[in-house]
């Protein structure tokens, strides 16, 4: 930023998409470098933020997509050479709760209905360094198609609402977090070896759910 005579601040970006560029476009300049670092080890963090009716929800999912399809990719090319293990583990924070996206329905009352007043506990790591969520759910994944079957059950849990913009908005902070583990698979089959520490990187990605009382920001990632 910087100020102007009349101590007003200026705000540079940078880059603007104009309305002919699509979702494609913002992967790509915004979040594909910040996807393969961490397939490199590098813990990542791609988030939206916004007003109502943006296109937050619909841009962070074209994103997500798109992260699945190249991570996917990158082990595919990779997987004469390493092992890799993927977690996915989701949230939301509504009314100031944070709820788990990734566990199971209730036979009765799912989550897109109806809501508990009993949310899931932050708790601070000291070895990490970080803060975890008490028994949020991490659920290991096998495939690219079962990541997205798994993804459309998260989007299928989260809260949404009518508001003046949008009618079926979404109206809490929403955190989609990957876990990726690989090891060198050279290292593994050496005789008399053990196998090699798996190294383990975050990638998270986050939309806020809207504004007036939901209003706020999201994320993603962890150490």
């Amino acid at each position: 930023t910087e100020k102007t005579r009349g101590g007003k601040d200026i705000y540079h970006a940078d880059r603007v998409f104009g309305p002919d560029e699509n979702s494609d476009a913002v992967y790509a300049a915004a979040a594909k470098d910040i996807v393969m670092g961490s397939l490199k080890g590098v813990n990542g963090t791609v988030f939206a933020y916004g007003q109502t009716g943006g296109g937050k929800t619909h841009t962070m999912r074209a994103v997500t997509r798109a992260a699945v399809a190249d991570i996917f990719a990158s082990i595919e090319a990779a997987r004469n050479d390493r092992e890799y293990v993927i977690h996915l583990s989701a949230m939301e924070i509504y009314n100031e709760v944070v709820r788990d996206l990734g566990a199971p329905d209730t036979p009765g009352a799912p989550w897109a209905r109806e809501v508990t007043a009993e949310g899931l506990r932050l708790l601070d790591d000291r070895e990490r360094g970080s803060t975890v969520v008490e028994r949020l759910t991490d659920e290991r994944v096998e495939s690219r198609q079962a990541l997205e079957r798994m993804l459309e059950a998260v989007e299928a849990r989260r809260q949404t609402g009518a508001t003046g913009m949008n009618a079926e908005s979404s109206r809490s902070h929403q955190i989609v977090r990957l876990t990726i583990e690989s090891k060198s698979r050279a290292a593994s089959h050496k005789p008399g070896a053990k196998g090699a520490a798996p190294g383990a990187t975050n990638g998270g990605s986050g939309d806020d759910g809207g504004s007036g009382d939901d209003g706020g920001g999201g994320g993603g990632g962890g150490g």
